[in-house]
């Protein structure tokens, strides 16, 4: 007779723990995140974020850790008041996307490059977190994250190119193309991902230069919005 383990006793029973449950409540939580209390919340739920602590953003006199930045978008999120317009369930996919929107940066010793496409690597982690048995989310809630997610970078890469910084090709985004490929829930998409964008480049610069980046961030958007309008079909 085999002896099953209570983790797969659980399994065959097709029992789930509640994560999903655990990283709401760690996240909407009244009082401001601290990366502490992150880690005791979610740290054996969401392994990845462990890695956080050891990467870091910026550059220069500027550098500071990815796991402080991560804790500073999620609060800042929190205190937008556009968030605070959201209904509960797009509020919950906010923050998740503002927790796990740098999960893919580079680790190591402080003054490494950061990855300028690490977009592409946090959405697809994003992804594979979101999936796991416990957390519950649907596939349409798994796609809103991880576009937001994927293009909360382009954006501000968008932004940089439009005031002469040099920018790979990568960034050469238009609002047309957004607009074609944005696929279903296109205004939660694109109103998380104004709310994702503005603090964390808020946080990431500072208040002078979101200022100078805003505008172009801003147009692009409803530039998009415009796009998307344009090919819904006539009823």
């Amino acid at each position: 007779m085999t002896v099953e383990s209570p983790k797969q006793f659980q399994e065959n029973a097709g029992f789930q723990p509640d994560y999903r449950r655990k990283l709401q409540e760690t996240l909407v939580h009244p009082s401001f995140v601290t990366w502490p209390s992150l880690l005791e919340g979610l740290g054996s739920d969401i392994p990845e974020l462990k890695g956080i602590e050891f990467g870091y953003c910026g550059f220069g006199k500027d550098r500071y850790r990815l796991s402080d930045h991560s804790v500073d978008v999620v609060n800042g999120v929190k205190r937008n008041e556009r968030f605070k317009a959201l209904d509960p369930e797009d509020q919950e996919l906010a923050l998740v996307a503002a927790l796990l929107h740098d999960i893919a940066k580079p680790r190591g010793a402080e003054g490494a490059a950061p990855d300028p496409d690490h977009g592409i690597p946090s959405a697809a982690i994003a992804k594979r977190i979101m999936r796991r048995p416990g957390y519950k989310y649907t596939s349409d809630q798994i796609e809103i994250v991880t576009w937001v997610i994927f293009y909360d970078e382009l954006i501000s890469g968008y932004a940089l190119g439009k005031r002469g910084f040099p920018r790979r090709p990568f960034y050469d985004l238009t609002p047309e193309a957004l607009a074609r490929g944005i696929g279903k829930n296109p205004d939660r998409k694109i109103e998380i991902l104004d709310i994702l964008n503005k603090e964390d480049v808020r946080v990431a610069v500072g208040d002078r230069e979101y200022e100078k980046n805003q505008p172009f961030c801003r147009e692009f958007l409803t530039k998009t919005t415009l796009c998307i309008k344009d090919l819904q079909p006539v009823t």
